[in-house]
């Protein structure tokens, strides 16, 4: 809920995010006061937590964010945005957490700038297709194999390729 937050806080359009009773309980501002810096119309229950009511806004501005707490989720968060923003945005941690977006921006072809403990993405770039390997845990593919056993599934569409 974290990274969609990031990525839909550029869009044009509304949107609201719920989680399950477990994930309504977790605190959320870590990344909604953050991306409000940047610009971005989120609401949240006056705990702070989900849902998350996520509303358009014309453009988001770059920033420059010291997060105070370690955390892998926000900083991609806030980088996601960053895609969507006018400027550099610039996350800065207190101590090295994962680095699975920005390794996945690079893949898909988006610069990120790292200097020690900071990553910086440029907005306005653009992000090119490409194949991805999925490691063989099973963990990994759990979204693939649940997705089609949804009431849902036929909202899901996806091909691979022999």
């Amino acid at each position: 809920m974290r990274l969609m937050a990031g990525l839909l806080a550029g869009q044009g359009f509304d949107c609201t995010l719920v989680g399950d009773a477990s994930l309504s309980k977790r605190p959320m501002r870590r990344v909604t006061e953050p991306l409000a810096r940047m610009g971005a119309r989120i609401e949240s229950t006056e705990r702070g937590t989900a849902p998350l009511h996520i509303h358009p806004v014309p453009g988001l501005t770059a920033i420059r964010y010291d997060m105070p707490v370690a955390s892998a989720q926000v900083k991609s968060s806030l980088l996601l945005a960053g895609l969507y923003a006018e400027g550099e945005t610039c996350v800065t941690e207190p101590a090295p957490t994962r680095d699975h977006t920005e390794r996945m921006l690079a893949g898909f072809g988006y610069p990120v700038r790292r200097e020690g403990n900071r990553a910086c993405v440029q907005g306005g770039g653009v992000l090119t297709a490409c194949a991805i390997d999925v490691p063989a845990d099973i963990s990994s593919a759990a979204f693939f194999l649940v997705a089609p056993a949804s009431r849902r599934a036929r909202t899901w569409c996806w091909s691979t390729s022999a």
